[in-house]
């Protein structure tokens, strides 16, 4: 009987973490499918060829001297439909999403190889979301879901 008062409860912890682990798990999931749409739908935009004046349908790229590069709003943009896709995710499973597009971190930055050639690092994360033992979210806060794409955006286009 002592046993029952000295191990159940840490059998009910080690339950709970497997839980939470599960849960940082399918949002990793669900998070790395976000990056991969915005990754199609960026390069889907970006590949619209010279013939026609370049027009980005997501405002996330501009032309600049016959070249698709990240607009000056890109983050923000990206950050807003990621936010949508999540939201999206989550009234699916007729849950709440318990964070706001503010919270959604992007940092999206130009690297340029020896060659020249160069590359837009696209990182975005969020807040770990516990399930079922909010305690830990002061404990964990510092543990972000998290992504990052690279887009090789070597498109030429033709501006208007």
């Amino acid at each position: 009987m002592l046993e029952i008062v000295y191990v159940l409860p840490l059998m009910v912890l080690a339950v709970l973490m497997i839980l939470e682990t599960v849960n940082f798990s399918s949002d990793s999931l669900v998070w790395n499918q976000n990056m991969n749409n915005l990754y199609h739908r960026i390069m889907a935009d970006a590949d619209q060829g010279t013939q026609n004046v370049f027009s980005s349908t997501t405002g996330m790229l501009t032309c600049n001297s016959g070249v698709v590069q990240p607009s000056g709003d890109a983050s923000s943009l990206m950050q807003q439909q990621l936010y949508t896709w999540l939201k999206a995710k989550y009234d699916l499973a007729g849950a709440t999403l318990p964070i706001g597009a503010s919270d959604i971190t992007i940092k999206n930055n130009q690297v340029v190889n020896a060659t020249g050639d160069s590359f837009f690092v696209v990182e975005a994360s969020y807040p770990m979301q516990t399930l079922v033992l909010p305690e830990l979210k002061t404990l964990f806060n510092n543990i972000r879901v998290s992504g990052t794409s690279i887009y090789e955006i070597h498109f030429n286009c033709r501006a208007s």
